[in-house]
Formats: structure tokens, C-alpha cells, sequence
């Protein structure tokens, strides 16, 4: 049953944050309440880390079920693959504004709209970075602790991050017309390609 609890906690996380992250539930929260919509992306942040944190504390209380026996060899990769996936993550954010990112440039006044596409360092491998980092360092987790809940986990917001792509893109198409469509022919969406 509480594996059953943390699978719905997780499918609950996925499709609450994709409806949250929509450009409808943006623009229906900026002709609902007018002086908020500037912090949405803040809220939304706030939003997800609190509910990430408690699903983490739900998994945590979870009784452990081992799907494959610790190994020295297995936790090493696990701790390899979660360093990589970090250092991937630290190298993508410095290619966003973290202002804009975590919602806090809601407190400054803007110059202007609209930006410029990102495709240099990290971004010019793969398109999304930071979700590839993410996705390593899910996995990584899971080699280091191969448990039913760290699978669950794994599996479950693997699929979120893959679902949340096709949403992004789609916004990104929007905004960025045929240059997105050309960077999209051109570079891959998150592991780079070893031969050109």
C-alpha cells in the first residue's frame, strides 16, 4: 500500500506541475488576478520544491525493499554518475538568468521581454542540459540505492522530465520560431552524439 501511496505522490508531482507550468494556467492566472501574475514563476517554484521535499520525506519512510544487492562496484558507478550529473547541472545553470529561472526577478523592475536562444557550451551538445544532469543524477541514485521507492522515483520523474521537454519545446517553438526548429535538427535533445 505504500508503494502504492508513493506512485500516486508521484504521478500526482508530474501532472500538478505540468498543469501549473502550462501557458494556459499562466495566462488564466494573469487575467485572474493581475497584481500576482508577475510571481508566478516563483510561487510555482516554491510550490514544487515543498512538494518535492515531502514526497522525498514520504519515500524516506517508506520500509526499504531491495531490488539489487549493494555492491562496492555498483555504489562507486552510482556516486560516479551522481557527480557527473551535478557538475552537468552546476555548468547549465550558468547559462541561464537564475533570476528569471527561480522566479525572483519578480522584484525587479524589467527593462524589456523576450530573449535571446542559448545555444553555446552545454547547450550546443544537447538541448536540455539540465535535464540531462537530472537524469543522471536519478539514476545515478538509483545504482547507489537500488530500492522499489528509488526506481519508483527514478521512473516516474524520467518520464515527468521527458513529458516536460515536449511542453517546453512546444513553448520554445513559439517564441523562438524556426531558429528553435533548426537548433532541433541540428542538436540533440538530451545525450550528445559520440559520432558525427
Amino acid at each position: 500500500m505504500d508503494y502504492l501511496l508513493l506512485i500516486i505522490g508521484w504521478v500526482t508531482y508530474g501532472v500538478l506541475h505540468s498543469l501549473l507550468a502550462s501557458h494556459r494556467s499562466k495566462s488564466t492566472l494573469q487575467n485572474w488576478i493581475l497584481g500576482l501574475a508577475p510571481y508566478y514563476r516563483l510561487g510555482y517554484n516554491i510550490f514544487a520544491i515543498l512538494s518535492l521535499f515531502l514526497l522525498l520525506y514520504l519515500q524516506s519512510q517508506i520500509q526499504r525493499l531491495v531490488l539489487v544487492e549493494s555492491n562496492p562496484a555498483l555504489s562507486w558507478t552510482g556516486i560516479i554518475v551522481v557527480g557527473l550529473g551535478l557538475l552537468i547541472i552546476l555548468l547549465a545553470l550558468r547559462q541561464y538568468n537564475l533570476a528569471e529561472f527561480s522566479g525572483l526577478d519578480a522584484f525587479r523592475k524589467r527593462e524589456g521581454k523576450g530573449g535571446k536562444l542559448a545555444i553555446h557550451g552545454l547547450s550546443g551538445r544537447v538541448r536540455h542540459p539540465l535535464y540531462t544532469g537530472m537524469l543522471l543524477v536519478l539514476w545515478g541514485f538509483w545504482f547507489y540505492d537500488s530500492t522499489l521507492s528509488s526506481f519508483i522515483m527514478a521512473l516516474f520523474l524520467s518520464g515527468y522530465i521527458r513529458i516536460g521537454i515536449y511542453f517546453e519545446e512546444r513553448k520554445l517553438i513559439r517564441e523562438f520560431g524556426n531558429e528553435y526548429r533548426n537548433y532541433q535538427k541540428q542538436v540533440p535533445m538530451l545525450f550528445p552524439t559520440i559520432i558525427q
